[in-house]
């Protein structure tokens, strides 16, 4: 996540879970959501092994074959992550989410296509990186930083935006 001009950091609240994957997924195939699935169950069975192995039992003959058995069930939960992608791609369904040079998130689904702008995320992306009122008051009645060029020092990079960067740039006291 993009922190806010001037904020403080925010963690994701995004909590996941089975009914997170089968609900907000952009698998095609239900097979391929099943697996899925299936592979973060797995995942979550390992984490509670782990957790056994690691912090409950003291005595090697104990703990070992719990590490070991969760490393097997790892093996199995790959297994199945990697065969719901293949589902995916075999039917040219699978959703890849690149990002453009100017960080721009963008979606495509075709292989031979090309990438278009995302737009829900875009707006949802749109908003992380707008200036807060706190940073834009800061900015006007704060101290300067001095620089010897004749250009004024940018502290954050612009955005391709063009609305968001020129409201940006009369923050700043530069109007173009």
């Amino acid at each position: 996540m993009l922190l806010r001009w001037g904020g403080t950091p925010v963690a994701p609240r995004l909590v996941i879970d089975t009914d997170t994957i089968r609900d907000r997924s952009d698998f095609k195939n239900p097979y391929a959501m099943a697996k899925a699935m299936a592979a973060y169950e797995l995942g979550k069975t390992i984490a509670n092994i782990d957790a056994r192995a690691c912090f409950v039992e003291k005595e090697r003959e104990k703990y070992l074959p719990l590490v070991a058995s969760a490393h097997e069930i790892a093996q199995v939960a790959a297994k199945l992550a990697e065969e719901a992608r293949e589902m995916e791609k075999e039917s040219d369904t699978l959703v890849r989410r690149p990002h453009s040079k100017s960080g721009e998130p963008q979606i495509k689904t075709l292989l031979r296509t090309p990438p278009t702008l995302d737009k829900e995320v875009y707006q949802r992306w749109l908003k992380t990186i707008e200036p807060s009122a706190e940073y834009t008051e800061s900015l006007v009645e704060g101290p300067r930083l001095e620089v010897e060029e004749e250009e004024p020092c940018l502290r954050v990079p612009p955005t391709l935006d063009k609305e968001v960067y020129q409201r940006w740039l009369k923050t700043m006291g530069q109007n173009t």
